[in-house]
């Protein structure tokens, strides 16, 4: 019976790991590289060190205690990709939501009666059987939501004030509980069961939706905004292509007549008055926009609204390659991704005094799909926390596209890379496909 119970209680912890790490993933968007193989890793190692402890340790919960924090924070950031501190503090939040759950498991246990169901070893420590499947229950219910419309919103990473209120929440119930238990000494049980288990359910119901209800208003915000680039890339390049169609007709309406006096003129064998005038003629034909075809429709369209920029900024654009295989990706997703690299490369190209270009290589290998952007930038690059931050003056409302851009990448588990190295800015990304 004490070997049972000790890897009952060897489960339920690895369990509690799992539970914190899904939260701060699915729950709360932190970046992390969370999936089967990872956890499973993660529980091994967990684990063995646990039972270690646990043996040499006997009794001293408090480090056994201490070791579970320590760990579950270094795991943290060893899975995280982009702000670690902040998931790290995170994880305090994290920690009263998993105990709310856990609360109410045990209200659900006193009121069916189920308390009198237990497992005792030796040194007279029991567990329920609510309290044995618990943690478990909890893995279950988070990775059912990591199939629904929760999984959207993933990416959209609590603020640390955010956290804070959601702490400040979460504290709030144990006061409810001891006014609770009062209630319970000057009313009948009945009347005390019903009040705590509406208390209990509105609860865990409230923190679940203030979270979800903050991540979908902070998610579809963002992708309102992507499609509205979206549609502002297409409105420009069919703009692009009315105002090109009409000035072809108009050329084309008035050709006849200059082909009837040219030919005028030649039959006068007035040969130099008819060069010149053929001369005038080529000058007056319209410019056709010069446009990049990349095999992927919106980053032909993204690039063609840009070319009048970079034209008027002596911008070079040198394009390599075929994103034909880049059809995975929603358009709007495409549209935010393109429009910011782009926007981003044309803005550093303006504050340089030298060459100014940019250089786009993509290329398909061994079932991933890379892409390279290259463009020349002056001062150096400010990281913080593994975050590019930007360079700009007015610091509110910038350094937005590119987190966006990042989100993108590792949203289609993609992977990216940048740096600058003598006066060259270059953003590369790998995407399996």
């Amino acid at each position: 019976m004490d070997l049972l119970l000790f890897g009952i209680e060897v489960m339920m912890n690895v369990f509690a790991m799992t539970d914190l790490w899904l939260i701060l993933y699915l729950l709360f968007g932190c970046d992390m590289k969370v999936n089967f193989r990872n956890i499973a890793i993660a529980d091994v190692i967990f684990t063995v060190i646990f039972v270690v402890i646990s043996i040499v340790l006997e009794g001293h919960n408090s480090i056994i205690m201490a070791y579970m924090c320590l760990y579950n924070v270094a795991v943290t950031l060893m899975l995280c990709n982009s702000r670690r501190v902040q998931a790290v503090l995170l994880t305090i939040p994290a920690v009263l939501v998993y105990a709310q759950f856990g609360t109410f498991m045990d209200l659900f246990e006193k009121l069916a009666g189920l308390e009198k169901y237990y497992l005792m070893n030796s040194d007279g420590h029991m567990q329920t059987v609510i309290s044995m499947i618990s943690d478990m229950t909890m893995c279950i219910v988070l990775v059912l939501l990591s199939k629904t419309s929760v999984a959207k919103t993933k990416s959209v990473q609590l603020t640390i004030g955010e956290g804070i209120l959601i702490s400040v929440f979460c504290f709030f119930s144990p006061a409810i509980v001891v006014g609770l238990e009062w209630f319970e000494g000057m009313v009948n049980a009945p009347v005390y069961h019903f009040a705590w288990v509406t208390f209990m359910i509105i609860l865990n119901v409230a923190v679940v939706y203030a979270i979800a209800y903050r991540k979908r208003a902070t998610y579809y915000k963002q992708l309102s905004e992507g499609y509205k680039k979206e549609f502002e890339a297409e409105y420009s390049f069919f703009q692009d292509y009315k105002e090109q169609q009409q000035d072809t007709i108009k050329f084309r309406h008035d050709w006849k007549n200059h082909m009837l006096l040219l030919q005028e003129m030649m039959k006068n064998e007035e040969y130099e008055k008819a060069e010149n005038y053929f001369q005038e003629l080529t000058k007056s034909v319209p410019e056709t926009t010069v446009k990049v075809l990349t095999g992927n429709e919106m980053a032909d369209m993204i690039l063609g609204t840009k070319t009048g920029v970079l034209k008027e900024q002596g911008i070079l654009l040198q394009y390599k390659g075929d994103m034909s295989p880049l059809k995975f990706m929603k358009q709007v997703d495409c549209c935010i991704l393109f429009s910011n690299l782009l926007d981003n490369a044309i803005e550093a190209n303006m504050r340089v005094t030298g060459k100014r270009y940019i250089r786009i290589q993509a290329k398909s290998t061994g079932g991933s799909f890379y892409l390279e952007i290259e463009n020349p930038m002056q001062g150096k690059l400010v990281r913080h926390d593994k975050k590019i931050l930007t360079t700009k003056v007015k610091k509110e409302g910038h350094g937005i596209g590119l987190s966006n851009v990042c989100d993108i990448i590792t949203s289609y588990d993609g992977e990216y890379h940048i740096e600058e190295k003598h006066g060259q800015y270059k953003i590369q990304m790998v995407f399996p496909v």
